[in-house]
């Protein structure tokens, strides 16, 4: 994880994000990644949110 550099999260629901951000600070709990977080009317299969990531290597 320390390796990410960029999140891209589409949450279905943004009313959510307290909830989400909490759970994503215990993946990253030094120097947070840059992050985009979009709210959407629809993800496949029913997900509540995606989250799609940029890492690089050492």
């Amino acid at each position: 994880m320390s390796n990410v550099a960029w999140v891209f999260v589409a949450l279905k629901d943004l009313s959510k994000f307290s909830e989400f951000n909490e759970v994503y600070s215990r993946y990253f709990k030094e120097s947070p990644p840059a992050r985009i977080t979009v709210e959407v009317s629809n993800l496949p299969s029913g997900a509540l949110v995606e989250i799609s990531v940029i890492a690089v290597k050492d």
